[in-house]
Formats: C-alpha cells, sequence, structure tokens
C-alpha cells in the first residue's frame, strides 16, 4: 500500500500528544468495562474487541509517524 506519510513528518504536536492521550484514556475506559463484575458474555466480548480495536488504531498511527519520521533521514 502507497500511503502519503507527509502529513505524519512533523517535529512536535500538540494535537498528536493529546490524540494519543485520549486514544489511550479510552482504551483504559474500555478495558475497566471489559474487566468489570457486571460485565457478562457477549458485553465484555464486545467491549475487549472495542479496547482492541482502539489500540490497533493507536498502534497504527504510531507506526505510521515511525515510518514517516524514518523516511525523512
Amino acid at each position: 500500500m502507497n500511503q502519503n506519510l507527509g502529513p505524519f513528518q512533523f517535529e512536535n504536536s500538540l494535537l498528536w500528544n493529546t490524540i494519543l492521550e485520549n486514544l489511550s484514556a479510552a482504551v483504559e475506559v474500555e478495558t475497566s468495562q471489559a474487566i468489570a463484575g457486571e460485565t457478562q458474555g457477549e458485553e465484555r466480548i464486545h467491549q475487549c474487541g472495542r479496547a482492541a480495536g482502539l489500540t490497533d488504531f493507536g498502534a497504527h498511527l504510531v507506526h505510521l509517524r515511525e515510518t514517516a519520521l524514518n523516511d525523512m533521514n
């Protein structure tokens, strides 16, 4: 896949840091709901999937940024 990595080639960004912090907080919320005692059956599976999806999306964004920065060098 040929991706435009230009937007990920920035030095420092308050927006980037805020996005990652909010993704991390969302993962914590989804994980807490998934392991809560009152969460049962399919609801638990659904919450785990939400946490996994957010984690994967965050990892993908970080990977894009790392790839973009490596391409700059």
